[in-house]
């Protein structure tokens, strides 16, 4: 008695398909006025980076400028895993082997480090 119950190849919904519902709702939400919340995302992240790149260079609006890179900053790791594919599980350790030391930073640091590090690459770009 073949082909009756069991598995079959290219049987079933496919893996990664989306179901009905979740079809119907990112149609309806693309066909209203064709901005996906990731378009809102990426344009905010974009319109944030070129306001700080605007301000760069004027010492008098640093802080200005460090605040749109971390709201740019914010809306980037918001959009990039829909984005980015996400790399293959590693399993992480510290020295020799032990647990990883990590610390905190306010947003004003972290602002201030990507800053450093734009700076440098920059230098090293024009070195070359």
């Amino acid at each position: 008695m073949s082909g009756h119950g069991g598995k079959r190849d290219g049987a079933g919904r496919k893996v990664g398909a989306a179901h009905k519902k979740t079809r119907e709702t990112a149609d309806k939400i693309a066909s209203d006025d064709g901005i996906m919340p990731l378009d809102v995302m990426v344009g905010a992240m974009r319109e944030l980076w070129s306001l700080a790149e605007s301000l760069k260079g004027k010492k008098e609006e640093q802080d200005k400028r460090l605040g749109f890179l971390a709201q740019a900053g914010e809306y980037a790791s918001k959009a990039a895993p829909y984005i980015h594919p996400r790399l293959a599980a590693v399993e992480h350790t510290g020295k020799d082997g032990g647990p990883i030391e990590t610390t905190s930073v306010t947003p004003r640091e972290a602002a201030r480090r990507l800053l450093f590090a734009v700076a440098t690459a920059e230098q090293q770009e024009t070195r070359h």
